[in-house]
């Protein structure tokens, strides 16, 4: 079977992460290629896709109107003739004018839908977005996200009380999605409030709203306590995301949350937000713990209950094995692909 994926650009964001773990395990026994739009893209993250892959660049500068690169990326694709096109993102139906089999995989809720109808078949990556797509008017088929389990090192030895709380937060510096200024809040309340002062927030990613968070950290007088680490690569976070003692994901919107079943594949205690997506992997507080979604009054209360009363191991083991049946990326390349010789059969 002839696969070709297509993004705008491969940054170091979730959804690349996953489709590059995807497309390793997809070029084990077909031909599979990535077609990146735009030039830009993240080297770390491109030195994991394999050799076997076809790596195909129409080098478009971001927001140019010059045609050349569309017209580039269509002729690939009337030469290359694949099988399946599969997109990855919004906008990329409106480039491609050559007849071809194309479907979407769609990430998140709130996701508009003015596309849709041009895909032979639609994929969600949670309930929570197979949900939100039937209420657009568009079914679709559930392949949930996932991780290479196996890759994460374990956390060998939980957090106690009395000992310097670590808090993580991976992700995009948006706001608008991710919510970290809700955590920061939170933080100045456990400090000025709480007189806690043993804890501390590192913040992985980058994002438009980096200034603005680093002034609201500046002007709440919290530069102690919340570092900015700036973009990691995949291979960093396999290595060290153990080295955490609890992951926050503060989003307001979420179409899953894959740095949720990362943490949890490497023990890492999670508390989230209790929106649709991140409420479906924890199975509504089986497997983690949650706050009430842009509240941080809420989330500094659960903080502090965690700093007083620590985090129950046993959930943290219940959800590694969750993780490794649920969630790994085999799963999830396979089911793609038995998606594909369906429809290729009809």
């Amino acid at each position: 079977m002839k696969i070709t994926h297509i993004l705008w650009g491969l940054t170091s964001g979730g959804i690349e992460t996953m489709l590059v773990n995807i497309i390793n395990h997809q070029v084990k026994e077909h031909d599979v290629e990535l077609l990146l739009v735009n030039d830009y893209y993240d080297s770390s993250l491109l030195a994991q896709l394999s050799d076997k892959c076809r790596l195909v660049r129409c080098k478009r500068k971001v927001g140019s109107r010059n045609p050349i690169p569309i017209l580039k990326l269509n002729r690939h694709l009337l030469c290359s003739r694949p099988d399946i096109v599969h997109l990855h993102s919004t906008g990329l139906s409106r480039i491609i004018f050559v007849p071809c089999t194309m479907v979407r995989t769609i990430h998140n809720t709130n996701n508009p839908c003015g596309e849709y109808r041009k895909m032979r078949q639609l994929f969600s990556i949670s309930k929570a977005v197979k949900s939100y797509t039937k209420s657009q008017g568009y079914e679709s088929e559930l392949v949930e996200n996932g991780i290479p389990v196996g890759a994460f090192s374990q956390k060998d030895q939980p957090w106690e009380p009395n000992h310097p709380l670590h808090i993580v937060q991976i992700g995009r510096l948006d706001v608008r999605q991710k919510g970290q200024h809700v955590l920061i809040s939170s933080m100045e309340k456990l400090v000025k409030d709480y007189k806690a002062t043993n804890l501390f927030v590192h913040f992985i990613g980058a994002g438009d709203d980096e200034q603005m968070l680093r002034q609201l950290v500046k002007d709440k007088g919290l530069e102690e306590y919340i570092i900015f680490e700036g973009v990691k690569p995949q291979d960093y976070l396999k290595g060290h995301l153990k080295d955490f003692d609890l992951l926050v994901q503060p989003s307001l919107y979420e179409g899953f949350g894959l740095t949720v079943a990362e943490a949890l594949a490497a023990k890492v205690p999670v508390l989230v937000s209790d929106i649709e997506g991140p409420m479906e992997i924890i199975e509504d507080g089986k497997y983690g713990m949650a706050f009430h979604c842009n509240d941080a009054d809420d989330l500094a209360s659960s903080i502090r209950h965690i700093l007083l009363h620590g985090y129950p191991q046993s959930m943290v083991e219940e959800a590694r094995d969750m993780v490794c049946e649920k969630y790994d990326i085999t799963h999830t390349a396979e089911k793609y692909l038995q998606a594909y010789q369906e429809i290729l059969s009809n």
